[in-house]
């Protein structure tokens, strides 16, 4: 039998990440289920026929018609290699894998000694007025069965262990201010998470230390997704915890994130797709705390593909002058032991120079990557442009607003 998805990047048919769900849902359904009677298994097609984007049979290629890999193409050769669903797939059948041992809830993490108090500067553009709640649409998590609903405005933490694969339909739910660790999930049962608003209404005084002990969603467990999901003025935006190996956050839109958008400091392997981060004092975190001498990441790899990502100086800052940030990627350049990286289509946007880190590439790292682009709007020429060309020779560097503003628009009338 033979199977196909029309995927292009402009995901005008589905998704280049939803692609990779039913490629690995194909793969996964042949092998344990239906395999028997339907003969050999043939995916149409290897690559992609043609790139023109009003012409779908064009697009149902593993590989790009200038043989760039889609998400699926490493989606479909993992699984067939170890039988074992990557970072793309949609829960479903589920993996021939162990469960691991559940973790308790999260603690804050443990605090650095507290900097020297910041030099007032000029608050930077305020963002009091909570997000417009996402629009209701359903996502590729809520085509599985097994689903939860959460609705309406919630006024507990959501701290479930889940031990069997589970959809969440949070569409409609949000959660505002509700402690500082409103949604914690537990549990060796694959979560499927779709939608939901998490709001933190801190003023803009708050002490960077505080930020450093919230975090608005905490996943642990494995085989994980992460769609659709909006999150307005916290610390940690989504935190990948102990356990959550092979994680996926696709679609999610966060804003006023005042440490990392996205933590993965247990090191695990994951992809972020399709995903706009409009304001993170860091982008993207896997360094371990200096008590972690187990995690390891470096046979793993942390994916960003088609994504915004924009760094946004922050009224209070962990040191420096504020408003400040840091930069766009806290890898562990001491031991060597984050993710290999790979960046494919991002864009992403600074405005000036970080209070720390840096605004180049991880040092120590290869990293892979296609069809990026930097927005930088600071002075001078972009400080770290030697990085990204000797690493990514094909990266884009501009300093005109509007290439932002428009990859802006199109994410957003996507997702509307």
């Amino acid at each position: 039998s033979d199977v196909g998805t029309c995927a292009d990047a402009n995901g005008s048919s589905v998704t280049e990440a939803d692609q990779a769900g039913f490629a690995v849902d194909a793969l996964r359904g042949w092998t344990q289920t239906f395999g028997s009677f339907t003969g050999p298994l043939l995916w149409f097609q290897i690559r992609d026929g043609g790139s023109d984007p009003a012409n779908p049979d064009d697009h149902f290629g593993l590989l790009r018609s200038d043989r760039s890999a889609k998400p699926a193409y490493d989606a479909f050769a993992q699984f067939v290699a170890t039988g074992v669903a990557p970072p793309h797939a949609r829960p479903g059948f589920p993996d021939p894998s162990p469960a691991p041992t559940p973790v308790p809830d999260p603690t804050p993490n443990p605090n650095p000694t507290p900097p020297p108090a910041p030099t007032p500067g000029p608050d930077p553009v305020p963002d009091p007025t909570p997000p417009v709640a996402p629009p209701v649409t359903a996502g590729a998590c809520l085509r599985n069965g097994s689903t939860r609903t959460m609705s309406g405005s919630q006024v507990d933490r959501f701290t479930d262990s889940i031990d069997r694969p589970t959809t969440v339909d949070a569409r409609t739910a949000t959660w505002t201010q509700v402690d500082a660790w409103p949604i914690s999930i537990t549990g060796s049962g694959s979560v499927c998470w779709s939608g939901g608003t998490v709001i933190g209404t801190y003023d803009t005084g708050t002490p960077w230390d505080v930020f450093h002990s919230t975090g608005a969603f905490n996943i642990a467990n494995p085989g994980s997704v992460v769609e659709d999901l909006r999150i307005h003025n916290y610390g940690d935006g989504i935190r990948i915890r102990a356990g959550a190996s092979h994680w996926e956050v696709r679609g999610a839109h966060l804003s006023y994130i005042h440490d990392d958008c996205v933590e993965d400091d247990k090191l695990h392997s994951g992809v972020v797709t399709d995903s706009f981060f409009d304001g993170c004092y860091v982008g993207f975190s896997t360094r371990p705390t200096a008590a972690d001498s187990v995690s390891d990441g470096h046979a793993n790899t942390f994916v960003v593909d088609g994504s915004l990502v924009r760094l946004r100086p922050m009224p209070t800052v962990y040191k420096g002058n504020a408003p400040g940030h840091g930069g766009f990627f806290k890898w562990d350049t001491d031991q060597g032991r984050s993710p290999r990286l790979v960046l494919r289509h991002d864009v992403f946007r600074v405005d000036q120079q970080p209070n720390h880190g840096s605004l180049g590439l991880p040092d120590g790292y290869d990293v892979e990557c296609s069809g990026n682009t930097i927005v930088w709007l600071g002075d001078g020429p972009f400080p770290e442009a030697p990085s990204w060309r000797a690493k990514c020779p094909d990266t884009r560097i501009v300093t005109a607003k509007s290439v932002w503003d428009d990859a802006v628009a199109v994410w957003t009338r996507q997702h509307s």
